[in-house]
């Protein structure tokens, strides 16, 4: 009866406390002439206040304009990331509210 129970408290706790994974998709939308590659990320359980607020303060860090607000899109200009470009780069990215959480769309 000890180890049912056992058994049965072990496959509740992990259960009770499974978090949502998080997927990144890649998408192609196109914009005016052209097609741009998009990278989307649903953040589950968050306030779109607070992804925006560190999502601005991460984008920030080593770059080496202030980030501008244009139409909704957050555009950040000479952003630093040895790991995509040697150069600094010109990143675009818009948060969206949604009823699971924020949605997050990046493109460079």
């Amino acid at each position: 009866m000890k180890k049912i129970f056992l058994a049965l408290l072990t496959v509740i706790s992990f259960t009770a406390f499974a978090q949502q994974p998080i997927l990144v998709t890649m998408d192609s939308i196109g914009s005016n002439d052209n097609l741009r590659n998009v990278f989307t990320v649903d953040i589950p359980q968050v306030s779109l206040k607070d992804v925006e607020r560190d999502w601005l303060k991460t984008v920030g860090k080593r770059a080496q304009d202030k980030a501008t607000v244009v139409n909704g899109e957050n555009i950040q200009k000479g952003a630093v990331n040895k790991n995509i470009s040697p150069e600094p780069f010109t990143l675009y990215s818009k948060l969206v509210e949604t009823t699971a959480g924020v949605r997050l769309t990046v493109w460079l």
